[in-house]
């Protein structure tokens, strides 16, 4: 049973799906806590207690493999006038994987104790959105009449956040549990933004007073990549009081301790070449700066917060099978931090032009705001064998509004809300469960990422060539709908 447990947490590794990167409430573990919509601290966890409250992994007194699965999630992202007025941005994607495997270890000399091993994906984004301008304008001041204006524009982010490890869960007395569990973090982030910009004549011979102008086409590109892959610990102390029909929960999760970092890669590349003064009609300077750091040359770092939450179930004494669930956690905020450091850009960066400090041109940024999400839950046992689960939760986003957006990978940034609902069957000593979740939110009035309308040959206020004014226009929405399988398969003898 564990060489099987070993293969299948190494496939699951090796699979992807889609979640919210900079949101810390976007995961869906087991049956009882997708459907639930995580309000679980309190109990009613099953197997995917060792994330929210290891002390309830007691609750699940049987040894047992469980696994959970989406068998299809449809993810919509709009992104409205992101590069001018009227050119937006979208991306539909479908999504099928597993995302939580644990095997419940039951002592069979000490039932006061109970051990649990589990793989999870935490987070995971996988998004690629691209636009094409081709149009004629006139935008180079030297020509008369207009040129091909040809701009793309290319945004590739891949983040994904693994949670492997253990946990175990102590029987106090009749009424009082603590537990912890320990894991290893795997954070993955490969990020590609790419900007290119030009504008050439229509003619291959150009008059300007019956002079001809040699051919010539104004340039500018953008390019920024970064990948790299990080490893910490961090570890999660529960406590859990019963009496009568409330059951109190309380988790704590440390900041992450780093450990080691792989595939450290770090690209950038801005250049401009044919752009002239639009007063003076005299060429600027033409510019490349150019540069790619990896292993040695990169540090990185991850941090997270101190969470804390506190969970509350309920169990009607009045209508025998309901049961209320309701948690709140506190996230604290994380200070900004270089997230990757770079050696500084070793070449003169003619920064009288480019306008480019060459100290930390290749660092990242992170860091987090504080903030509460609160989830409710409803578990309704229509039957003997049957559960209706439902719940709501907030998902609120750590880094919107923090003043280093255009330092950090992921810079678009929304509230999201889960609304779930599910039912659960029992087969004689295993349990299958089939829901679906909902999830949407937006962000508005934000600062567009470029604007290919109307761009100047060059924009002193943007700083670059080619390209017009960014407005606060943007409008970013999100909406997801998946459907999710869940399975606890039970290999004892004898079980409930």
């Amino acid at each position: 049973m564990r060489r099987a447990l070993f293969i299948v947490l190494l496939m699951c590794m090796a699979c992807s799906a889609g979640a919210q990167v900079n949101n810390y409430w976007s995961q869906n573990f087991n049956d009882g806590s997708s459907m639930l919509a995580g309000a679980v601290v309190g109990g009613g966890a099953g197997v995917a207690a060792i994330y929210y409250n290891p002390a309830n992994i007691s609750e699940i007194t049987e040894s047992r493999l469980s696994f959970s699965l989406s068998l299809f999630s449809l993810d919509v992202y709009k992104m409205r006038n992101a590069l001018g007025s009227g050119i937006d941005l979208g991306k539909a994607k479908m999504i099928a994987q597993p995302r939580f495997v644990s095997y419940l270890i039951d002592l069979p000399n000490n039932d006061r104790i109970n051990l649990e091993l589990a793989f999870m994906n935490v987070s995971n984004s996988n998004i690629r959105v691209s636009h094409v301008v081709d149009k004629e304008i006139d935008v180079l001041t030297r020509i008369p009449g207009n040129e091909r204006y040809f701009s793309s524009f290319i945004m590739d982010n891949q983040n994904r956040n693994d949670y492997i490890g253990g946990g175990m869960s102590y029987q106090i007395n009749d009424g009082l549990w603590i537990g912890s569990s320990m894991f290893l973090s795997v954070k993955t982030l490969k990020n590609l933004q790419d900007l290119q910009i030009e504008a050439s004549p229509l003619k291959d011979t150009i008059y300007i007073n019956n002079d001809p102008v040699p051919y010539y086409s104004a340039v500018f590109q953008k390019t920024n990549e970064v990948r790299f892959q990080n490893y910490s610990l961090l570890w999660k102390f529960g406590l859990s009081y019963e009496v009568e029909n409330i059951r109190l929960g309380v988790n704590i999760t440390t900041p992450s301790i780093n450990m080691f970092s792989a595939a450290e890669y770090v690209g950038k590349k801005q250049l401009q070449s044919n752009i002239s003064d639009a007063e003076t009609g005299v060429f600027l300077p033409d510019y490349a700066i150019i540069d790619a750091q990896k292993k040695r040359d990169v540090k990185v770092r991850v941090r997270t917060p101190f969470a804390a939450s506190l969970g509350l179930t309920f169990s009607s004494p009045d209508v025998p099978g309901k049961s209320f669930f309701a948690t709140v956690e506190f996230f604290s905020g994380v200070s900004t931090y270089t997230m990757l450091d770079a050696k500084p850009y070793p070449y003169p960066m003619m920064s009288d032009f480019s306008g480019i400090d060459s100290t930390n041109y290749m660092d990242l940024y992170g860091g987090a705001r504080d903030l509460v999400n609160v989830a409710l839950g409803y578990r309704w046992k229509i039957s003997g064998n049957i559960l209706l689960m439902s719940g709501l939760k907030t998902d609120f986003n750590f880094m919107k509004g923090l003043d280093i957006e255009d330092k950090t990978p992921n810079k678009y940034n929304l509230n999201i809300y889960h609304v779930t609902s599910g039912l659960r069957f029992k087969l004689e000593k295993n349990v299958v469960l089939f829901g679906i979740q909902y999830s949407f939110g937006w962000n508005r009035n934000i600062r567009q990422i470029v604007n290919f309308d109307h761009p100047a040959e060059y924009n002193a206020q943007e700083g670059y060539p080619l390209v017009g004014n960014r407005h606060q226009t943007m409008d970013l929405f999100y909406n997801s709908i998946s459907f999710f399988l869940g399975a606890t398969l039970n290999f004892t003898k004898t079980g409930n």
